[in-house]
């Protein structure tokens, strides 16, 4: 019974040795073949018509396949030191079991390792190598900085698996038609830093899963009108940094889910009206420092619309936006068909006069219109409920919106500096409870007011003020920091005077009165000024000896007390 059992075991391991050796000979004729063969040929792919785009022109590429293992250079998911840096030379990543003799009737099979994931570094594959998702069930490969110049179908066959791919940094210039159609579960796709200057409009055909589509910093120019229109679930597109000069209303007509556009820094002249019509839930568009964009009219709904640095003259929201940044550029004209829903507004450094579209922003709680030099009036009915910062320095505003402060019961800081004003009712301030900081420097105050709008607001409830610069050549005094001028009723001509100078270029402002006037006007003229003149140092003189008079009093009581206390004093020798 023991011998029989004994038989069996022995033929049971002759068949296995059998199966492993029939095994390794079908894998060395298979390579016997694809050697002979010498070299692999892509033939001509016919890529279709789809959406009208001309057939694709493959040319037949001669390529010798250099096979390697990933075992070889793999550690845990790390691959290092590939070189196929050579045009001519593709890499073919087979997949070995490994048979380990131990004696003569002893062996070990060790199976692949299986890679769920590959970050290739220190590597150069001029071509994507082939085989490579044979040879492992990838599920997220990092081949960025690899010197990839070339990328075809045939490199993702069998990327059933693949989710996430970077080809960030590579040498790519263009991607052609269905390159990647048989890597239908890819989520992520990261083709930043490369020089591409071409797309199909089937590119990206087949990638119905994909959410994330990262092009920026390439040298794309032209976008087919249909290259986005196989990716239905795309939600977040980075377009950044490339020479893009025009953006139509079909570009994004099937791309329901987008959620965010980048597409700063390229050379943008127009931007259709309808580009997001169909995009509900779109969160960030960024159009910013695009020079040559004068106008912006668009039918959309945005939770963040950014258009800095831009030569926009013209803005025409027509829907909803919510927060909205189109500082340093030359807007004259703004308007929103929905006021209502802004929260945040952003217009520092424009050329605005007027801004009567936001009399109805009644859910407002940021707004900066400060750096608008032509801008010398608000709404006199502004509804601002909900504002909680503003900022109105550096226009040309001469007097405050009191009738919207007095409703701002949410206003924590308010900067009005590098403006014309000369006097605040401190009692207008009364309702704004919150208030924590209110910047009133480089103004025309007048002493009188300034000096009560210390004591009766900023001093009492510790609210924040920036100080002046020191400045030795200034006319007037420092309150706390605060410049200022005693100033007369009488001295209109001087006020008028700085608002001129605050709207108009030097050039234009009569600063020696050069007219025709008769001579005696101009000697009444000279006179009121001088008059005015000695009226501020005569206030100041009374000023000084108000409080010579002051401390004379105080030191009166002690004198008296002096000379008491020496008549009752008996010195004995």
């Amino acid at each position: 019974m023991k011998n029989s059992i004994i038989i069996v075991a022995a033929i049971v391991d002759l068949f296995k040795i059998l199966l492993i050796i029939v095994t390794l000979i079908a894998k060395v004729m298979s390579a016997d073949d694809s050697d002979a063969a010498g070299s692999i040929e892509n033939h001509s792919y016919d890529s279709g018509k789809d959406g009208g785009e001309e057939p694709e022109e493959w040319q037949a590429r001669n390529l010798q396949e250099e096979r390697v293992s990933l075992d070889e250079r793999c550690l845990i998911n790390k691959c290092y030191n590939y070189d196929f840096e050579s045009a001519d030379v593709v890499a073919f990543f087979e997949n070995k079991p490994t048979i380990r003799f131990i004696n003569g009737n002893t062996y070990d099979i060790r199976e692949a390792k299986n890679y769920s994931s590959l970050i290739f570094l220190h590597s150069k594959f001029y071509n994507f190598p082939l085989n490579l998702f044979y040879a492992s069930k990838v599920e997220e490969l990092d081949m960025r900085n690899c010197s990839v110049t070339d990328i075809t179908w045939e490199n993702f066959l069998m990327a059933d698996n693949l989710s996430i791919l970077l080809l960030s940094e590579n040498h790519l210039t263009d991607i052609k038609s269905m390159t990647f159609t048989y890597a239908p579960n890819l989520s992520f796709l990261f083709l930043d830093r490369n020089s591409i200057s071409r797309l199909r409009g089937d590119s990206f055909k087949g990638l119905n899963k994909l959410t994330y589509l990262d092009l920026h910093d390439n040298r794309l120019e032209d976008l087919p009108s249909d290259v986005f229109s196989y990716l239905p679930a795309l939600q977040q597109l980075n377009l950044a940094d490339n020479i893009l000069r025009h953006i139509g209303n079909e570009l994004f007509e099937r791309n329901g889910r987008l959620n965010s556009v980048i597409m700063a820094n390229n050379l943008l002249e127009s931007l259709g009206e309808y580009a997001f019509t169909n995009q509900p839930h779109l969160k960030v568009l960024d159009i910013s420092h695009n020079k040559p964009l004068r106008y912006l009219v668009g039918n959309m709904r945005v939770e963040h619309l950014w258009a800095r640095n831009c030569s926009l003259t013209r803005v025409n929201i027509y829907g909803e936006a919510i927060n909205v940044n189109l500082q340093q550029n030359h807007i004259m004209e703004l308007y929103f068909t929905q006021p209502e829903s802004l929260e945040t507004l952003n217009l520092r450094a424009n050329s605005l006069q007027q801004i009567a579209s936001l009399t109805q922003v009644v859910n407002l709680r940021t707004l900066d219109i400060s750096h608008n030099p032509q801008l010398e009036a608000v709404p006199d009915i502004w509804q601002v409920d909900s504002l909680e910062r503003l900022d109105l320095s550096n226009t040309s505003l001469q007097q405050l919106p009191l009738l919207a402060l007095a409703t701002s019961r949410h206003l924590q800081s308010l900067n009005i500096s590098s403006n014309l004003f000369e006097e605040i009712d401190p009692a207008n301030f009364h309702s704004l409870q919150q208030l924590t900081s209110f910047y009133i420097h480089n103004n025309n105050w007048n002493c009188y007011n300034l000096r009560l709008l210390m004591d009766l607001l900023i001093k009492p409830f510790q609210i924040v003020y920036t100080r002046d610069d020191p400045d030795d050549e200034f006319p007037g005094i420092y309150i706390d920091g605060i410049k200022c001028m005693y100033r007369l009723p009488e001295m209109s001509e001087e006020r008028e005077f700085f608002a001129q100078l605050k709207r108009s270029p030097l050039s234009e402002i009569d600063i020696n009165n050069n007219s025709d006037d008769d001579p005696t006007n101009n000697v009444e003229e000279l006179r009121s000024e001088l008059k005015a003149i000695v009226g501020i140092y005569e206030q100041k003189f009374a000023k000084v000896i108000a409080k010579l008079e002051d401390l004379e009093s105080r030191l009166l009581p002690f004198e008296i007390a002096n000379k008491t206390i020496w008549q009752h004093i008996t010195v004995t020798v």
